[in-house]
């Protein structure tokens, strides 16, 4: 009977440890590290985001994403950061290296992608418009890429 209640409490202590393991292993998002666990694309060439780094940092960090099939037209990588509220800011890659197909990391600095008072212009177009300023407070902002209109999995940025 001893032998049988000591192999029912270790099997018992096993299952829990396995879920745990279930739980922290196959959830969507690791928080501690950042890194994203699953793509919502069935597609070969659809863009995922592995990582982002920093997770968090105040206005003007250099926060680098990597993954895969990242860059968009003629090699462009940019990234969205979308606030709680809706409100999207398109960041473009600085580093200057443009893949004209796949891309694995984008560069940005968490920024408005204009002051107050600029006069944008089109990259490809050349066509100018006014700045849409709106600063970038601190909370919590979704991160995705969307090359060739397929959006990537979500990571999250903290803006401090």
């Amino acid at each position: 009977m001893k032998i049988t209640s000591k192999l029912l409490v270790v099997t018992l202590v096993v299952v829990v440890i396995c879920g745990i393991f279930y739980y922290f292993q196959f959830d969507k998002f690791n928080q501690s590290d950042n890194v994203a666990q699953t793509n919502t694309n069935n597609d070969d060439t659809a863009p995922i985001i592995d990582s982002i780094n920093p997770i968090s940092g105040p206005v003007g960090t250099i926060v680098q994403i990597r993954g895969k099939n990242l860059s968009g037209f003629e090699g462009d990588l940019g990234a969205t950061f979308e606030q709680s509220n809706g409100k999207e800011f398109y960041l473009v890659d600085k580093s200057g290296n443009y893949p004209k197909t796949g891309g694995s990391l984008i560069t940005v600095i968490v920024k408005e992608p204009c002051e107050k008072g600029d006069t944008v212009i089109a990259d490809y177009s050349g066509k100018s418009y006014p700045c849409e300023y709106e600063p970038m407070t601190p909370g919590v902002y979704k991160v995705y890429t969307e090359p060739w209109g397929k959006k990537s999995n979500e990571v999250i940025f903290t803006v401090l």
